[in-house]
């Protein structure tokens, strides 16, 4: 992202919209709030307390956040090796490798779900955030649907939209991870 850096919502994975009940998602974004423009900073989710939940989890790269439901249940861990955000200055002026993952937990019902979720974060092969054990969707909450890049841009309050680009380039979509990198 060179030049002047901008919030938005990187990568938006939704699950399927089964109205009334809502729909499950996860959104890597990146820092609108004005703390630090452009910068990647956590992963939000809903931890399926509701339907509508939405991304009321966070997860920070610097070990901030509220992780939902999961926390202290068997199987739920949360390392971020790096301890820190990736930052508006991290961006410079070259390409970076973002390898993000999302499981969606299982189950049908309250009583058969499974705090078996998570979430991954590589970034020039530096992991930021792996966690295992979580619950990232309700029950009743359908499975993955799509993927949306980009699609939507944010501003702290009555600030104007800056000038910014990025440039996304051999984007890989898989079900089973990708490349030579497991995860």
């Amino acid at each position: 992202m060179p030049g002047a850096k901008h919030g938005f919502k990187f990568v938006k994975v939704f699950g399927q919209r089964d109205a009334p009940v809502g729909y499950a998602n996860t959104t890597f974004g990146l820092d609108y709030t004005g703390v630090d423009l452009g910068g990647m900073y956590c992963v939000s989710y809903g931890d399926g307390a509701d339907t509508e939940s939405d991304t009321a989890s966070i997860l920070g790269f610097d070990g901030l956040g509220y992780p939902g439901r999961a926390q202290g249940l068997p199987g739920f861990s949360v390392t971020r090796p790096q301890g820190k955000i990736f930052g508006s200055a991290d961006w410079g002026t070259g390409w970076h490798v973002f390898e993000l993952y999302v499981k969606f937990n299982s189950g049908t019902t309250r009583a058969n779900e499974k705090n078996d979720g998570e979430i991954f974060v590589r970034i020039d092969g530096k992991t930021y955030l792996d966690a295992k054990g979580i619950f990232n969707r309700h029950p009743q909450n359908g499975k993955l649907d799509r993927i949306e890049i980009l699609g939507w841009t944010q501003t702290p309050r009555g600030a104007a939209v800056p000038s910014f680009e990025i440039w996304y380039d051999n984007i890989e979509i898989s079900l089973n991870g990708w490349g030579n990198s497991p995860i």
